[in-house]
């Protein structure tokens, strides 16, 4: 039997068609913890060629959202804020964006997520809210 864990992980991993648009996977899932990975494709990329914020926001955002799903609520993206520090145009690089709660209250999670290259190169920071839907 699946824990709860593995079941978002397969659930966003297999069933969830944004993260296969993108090619982002759950790597690791703990309770307040997640790391999201993508690898960086041509489709990545924004008209200079090097990675697109948005993809970026996305691996915060997916990465926070799984997080607090982690303490066993639905919840959804009410605020964010992010930092973009370094850009990359590697392509074929793996992305991980690690998700860890900061604050978790009864209507509001508060997460704070970092994306890194592979060969540990912070490229963004976010404060992630999540609004707890049930």
């Amino acid at each position: 039997m699946k824990t709860d864990f593995e079941k978002i992980k397969y659930h966003r991993n297999e069933e969830t068609g944004y993260y296969r648009l993108l090619g982002m996977k759950i790597a690791t899932i703990e309770k307040g913890h997640v790391i999201v990975e993508m690898t960086l494709s041509a489709e990545h990329m924004n008209q200079d060629g090097a990675v697109h914020g948005g993809c970026l926001y996305s691996m915060c955002d997916a990465a926070s959202g799984a997080c607090a799903s982690t303490l066993g609520v639905r919840s959804v993206t009410s605020s964010a804020s992010i930092q973009y520090l370094r850009s990359t145009d590697e392509l074929n690089t793996k992305l991980y964006a690690e998700a860890s709660v900061l604050k978790a209250g009864s209507k509001v999670i508060v997460n704070e997520v970092t994306v890194c290259s592979e060969n540990g190169t912070m490229l963004a920071k976010a404060a992630v809210s999540q609004f707890v839907v049930s």
